[in-house]
């Protein structure tokens, strides 16, 4: 689908009340195939208030239903505080028809994505779980994502899916306990950390038309393994106790920390096991020997904290 024009986008600002002032040059810099920031040029210096003629807003041309579904998670979490979203709008084509999604652009350019960073992302999450714990609204949540975290991806294609990776990821999977224990909550479903603006002491997520009913160790799952280097060993841990220590602060009881850490293990086993069922999709990768090092590195102490 094709980036709206120029135009358009101006329009769709104007009619979501985000622009008073008129734009003299718009210029879009390429995030994504289907992502692009767009900087706004007034020609003059303007007002901003109350978050009006913004320099930058996000835009998003996906497929017709992910937007849908996107936007509808938008619309449905703006009045709720725990969930960290910005603000969203809709650009249309000459017969009025939704073709694109504008997000108000929170990030704070240049931040890196840095161990701050990660920790508010984990405590953002826990809240958005905690706020979501009774029950998923009907109509918030979509089907579950097939989304593996790109970081595990990346590490199991440097290895090989032979017999002892399969058996040591399906080894966990059988010994940690299954995922019984937690309230279904809202799960975001594909939150990588590029789908996490950093402001300048918060962070938003975007991105939500993965959005589903589920168990929120999956989104720490998929967090802490979106790295190019995965998330792993004591730093590890101490995250999954932040989410946890998070979530009791939110109000949840009835939930321990070592239930939390066995299940955010099977949780991570899951998504290392469909790694590995993604990567033999390309059996043409080269194999590289360096499979019991990468399961003693991502899976070493789940046996005696889950037991």
């Amino acid at each position: 689908m094709p980036a709206p024009p120029s135009r358009r986008v101006v329009d769709g600002l104007e009619r979501a009340g985000w622009i008073d002032e008129p734009v003299h040059h718009v210029f879009r810099e390429p995030v994504t195939p289907n992502v692009a920031r767009v900087h706004l040029d007034y020609g003059r210096p303007c007002r901003r208030v109350d978050g009006r003629n913004p320099d930058t807003v996000i835009l998003k041309w996906p497929e017709p239903e992910a937007r849908a579904a996107e936007l509808a998670a938008y619309e449905r979490l703006a009045d709720v505080p725990a969930a960290p979203t910005p603000r969203s709008a809709d650009v249309c084509d000459l017969d009025g028809i939704p073709v694109a999604l504008l997000l108000h652009d929170v990030s704070a350019r240049g931040a890196p994505a840095d161990d701050r960073m990660l920790k508010l992302a984990v405590d953002r999450l826990a809240r958005l779980h905690a706020a979501f714990w009774a029950g998923v609204p009907e109509g918030l949540g979509g089907a579950p994502s097939s989304e593996v975290a790109p970081g595990w991806a990346r590490a199991v294609t440097k290895g090989c899916a032979d017999e002892d990776w399969c058996a040591e990821v399906e080894a966990t999977l059988a010994e940690t306990r299954s995922l019984n224990g937690p309230a279904v909550t809202l799960v975001h479903g594909e939150l990588s950390p590029d789908h996490v603006l950093p402001t300048r002491d918060d962070v938003r997520f975007v991105h939500w038309s993965g959005a589903h009913a589920g168990y929120g160790v999956v989104d720490l799952a998929m967090l802490l393994g979106s790295a190019v280097s995965p998330v792993h060993g004591p730093r590890e841990w101490d995250l999954v106790l932040r989410y946890h220590a998070s979530l009791l602060r939110a109000g949840v009881m009835g939930y321990g920390p070592d239930e939390a850490w066995s299940h955010y293990q099977w949780a991570k086993a899951d998504a290392l096991r469909r790694a590995v069922r993604a990567w033999e999709k390309t059996p043409s990768r080269t194999r590289e020997t360096i499979v019991a090092r990468l399961a003693r590195s991502l899976l070493p102490q789940v046996r005696r904290r889950a037991a």
